[in-house]
């Protein structure tokens, strides 16, 4: 789920977008996924895993069934700790 088609010089304008639409309405999940994965390609892991995490409450709270969202988040997840070097 991790390889969206988005050309990268539009991520910024994206999690512009993104960033606005959460801003409205933070209980949409989808908004959350597709702004940590535009802050992934960004390298802006720190807002990356925050979108995670905001993500996995409303997917809990929400108690949504979507196997592909989970399964995208925690590849982002997995890689930004990846990257930092960390273990999870």
């Amino acid at each position: 789920m991790v390889d969206t088609q988005v050309e990268p010089a539009l991520y910024p304008e994206a999690t512009d977008i993104l960033q606005t639409v959460v801003d409205d309405d933070d209980q949409m999940i989808e908004a959350w996924y597709l702004l940590a994965f535009c802050q992934f390609r960004l390298l802006k892991y720190k807002d990356a895993l925050t979108c995670c995490k905001n993500v996995k409450d409303l997917y809990i709270k929400q108690k949504c069934n979507d196997p592909e969202l989970q399964a995208g988040t925690k590849e982002i997840y997995d890689e930004i700790n990846k990257k930092l070097g960390r273990e999870d």
